[in-house]
């Protein structure tokens, strides 16, 4: 998938370089993940050269992990997107010693990630642009029920093609959920509790382990958005808890009026920004559509409108993932012409809608006959929630517990704390040195609830730790082993 002089090789394996999968002959190695390595192989009867990545040994062992692997590659073929690399063959071959191989061939991409030139200085239609392709991409997944859930600096890559060196290709859909079938392979789910994806990068409902859906892609392109106008990420900290505690208690700061560049960061950029990064995903925007829409006119040059109002959260859209009646008419409004009469137009704010009039076409407006005649209608008065006590202790004592549903922290163990009678809610405890935990508890009633923490096996590493140098001048570790999705 990467160019020779990119790769990024993570640990040493052994090296499958003059080996025949099929038709195709691996040449050298290019890089390496988690999952596999990926070689540069040519095609030995066309000549056609491409990029080969073989899942490695210790897991082609491992049915769960040779079926994501399948997955993946299905996935990544049925979406048949421009912007997400191409995945054009597949197979498994059984090695003399018994041993077999899976591997997928996609591809040869030509270029850099993203994640090596973060350090540039990016002018805002450079940051729209790159922004634009990623929400489209994305848009192509979701729409057959794909969700990348690792979007990231380096799973996005800058491909030469023809006279555009920045075309972006996404990459890595290994750990991808599928929100319903796609050819044989199943609709795919992650228990509660368990935490996927890379830490920088995770949408709050992912960090708490709870039920994700596409919104947590567009929390992240948020993520990319924000550290390229900004020059830095939101939400730092030196440990996974406290990272967590960020990404789930606080907002982002704010955004600069300039960029390091000194161009003015315009208002509307900012609000997209900051929908992307609401931590309710009925907040954000809804689909990927209409982020690509709202990104589109600081690419195209375009008239540049305000966002429509952020959604209002209801109980009933928590896990709906359709766009907005806001946002669709945003979209709506922003293909069609204001209309303007002597050089002067009115725009007017109605339910929220804007509505552009000509002078000539204001009215007053005045409600129809009948609603006068008929008396106000008394309102009943609204009983408060009714309250329970939760008394919350962990062994040790000192952890910090937020509530998953909206991020708030209750406080550190141990508390006792009054809450909104509720069916059930989810809470995540987060100590430093300990592995954190995610809980559920009933608030029908007063209620208690006690948690062991156990120590982490990384001790509390730093998520962004200093990266050490390769061997071979190749290029430093990237941030995918922050958390392994298959350890769990």
């Amino acid at each position: 998938m990467v160019s020779s002089g990119r790769a990024v090789v993570e640990s040493m394996d052994y090296d499958l370089s003059g080996t025949e999968l099929g038709p195709w002959v691996l040449e050298k190695v290019l890089g390496e993940g988690a999952m596999g390595k990926v070689y540069l192989a040519r095609h030995h009867r066309i000549g056609r050269i491409a990029a080969v990545k073989v899942l490695k040994a210790e897991h082609a062992q491992n049915p769960d992990l040779v079926h994501r692997f399948i997955a993946e590659a299905t996935a990544v073929n049925a979406i048949r997107d421009e912007h997400i690399v191409e995945v054009f063959d597949f197979g498994e071959q059984l090695q003399p010693d018994g041993s077999a191989l899976a591997y997928c061939v996609m591809e040869l991409l030509e270029g850099t990630p993203l994640s090596e030139v973060m350090g540039q200085h990016f002018t805002i239609a450079r940051t729209a642009r790159i922004g634009l392709q990623l929400a489209r991409a994305l848009a192509s997944a979701h729409r057959i029920g794909v969700v990348h859930r690792d979007v990231k600096p380096e799973n996005m890559f800058l491909h030469r093609r023809g006279d555009d060196a920045e075309f972006l290709k996404v990459l890595d859909f290994g750990i991808a959920k599928l929100l319903k079938p796609i050819g044989d392979i199943p609709q795919s789910g992650t228990a509660a509790g368990i935490v996927i994806g890379t830490p920088e990068y995770m949408a709050p409902e992912q960090a708490l382990g709870s039920p994700t859906d596409r919104r947590a892609d567009l929390y992240a392109v948020g993520l990319v958005l924000y550290e390229l106008v900004a020059g830095v990420q939101p939400f730092r900290a030196d440990t996974f808890g406290k990272l967590v505690v960020e990404i789930t208690s606080k907002p982002p700061p704010p955004l600069p009026d300039c960029n390091a560049l000194g161009e003015p960061v315009h208002p509307t950029l900012k609000a997209i920004i900051t929908r992307c990064l609401e931590k309710e995903p009925e907040r954000r925007f809804q689909s990927a559509e209409v982020l690509a829409e709202a990104l589109e006119p600081f690419v195209t040059g375009g008239p540049i409108r305000p966002l429509a109002p952020t959604p209002v959260p209801e109980a009933s859209s928590s896990s709906s993932s359709s766009a907005s009646l806001d946002e669709v008419q945003a979209v709506q409004r922003s293909k069609a012409p204001l209309l303007v009469a002597g050089g002067l137009a009115l725009a007017l704010v109605v339910g929220g809608v804007l509505v552009t009039l000509t002078p000539s076409r204001v009215a007053p407006v005045e409600p129809p006959p009948e609603t006068l005649s008929k008396p106000p209608v008394a309102l009943e008065p609204v009983a408060a929630p009714a309250k329970v006590w939760l008394e919350v202790s962990s062994t040790p004592a000192g952890a910090t517990v937020t509530r998953a549903d909206s991020g708030a922290v209750l406080g550190v163990t141990p508390f006792r704390v009054e809450l909104d009678q509720a069916e059930q809610v989810s809470l995540l405890f987060a100590l430093a040195g300990h592995e954190p935990v995610s809980r559920p508890v009933s608030l029908t009633a007063n209620a208690s609830l006690s948690v062991d923490l156990n120590h982490s096996l990384k001790q509390d590493a730093p998520v962004a730790p200093t990266k050490p140098k390769a061997q071979g001048g190749q290029k430093p570790v990237s941030r995918d082993g922050v958390v392994d999705p298959f350890s769990q």
